[in-house]
């Protein structure tokens, strides 16, 4: 499994030199949890960036009643292996970075029972 120094190198050399990051502060913006074990989610300067690297990603919507409570944040954050960004507010909405994490959740259809076959998964 990749780590998210991996991952931020590889986005940093598809990026233009001109981004305006370095490693260090590419770390500290684009990770929500810069812990090693924090997992892997994006925030929204991360996401725009693996955007614009030009990152396959596929994007959910969730409806009102997919609330992020807590139990799901730490099941996202301890199951998931590859990149993804939550969208909290108005229009949430949850983007993947692999295929396989998005297959299997457009096969749940909500990130209720998504979190509950990867917390039964493990």
């Amino acid at each position: 499994m990749a780590t998210k120094e991996q991952f931020t190198r590889q986005v940093l050399d598809l990026l233009d030199n001109n981004s305006g990051y370095n490693f260090e502060s590419a770390m500290l913006l684009w990770w929500q949890d810069n812990r090693d074990q924090g997992g892997l989610r994006l925030t929204q300067s991360g996401h725009d960036n693996f955007e614009q690297a030009g990152l396959e990603n596929w994007k959910f919507d969730l409806g009102p009643d997919d609330p992020a409570r807590p139990i799901q944040l730490l099941m996202l954050k301890q199951h998931l292996c590859m990149p993804y960004y939550l969208k909290l507010g108005k229009k949430p909405c949850l983007i993947f970075y692999s295929s396989k994490e998005a297959a299997m959740y457009a096969l749940y259809g909500n990130i209720d029972r998504f979190v509950m076959a990867l917390k039964n998964s493990s």
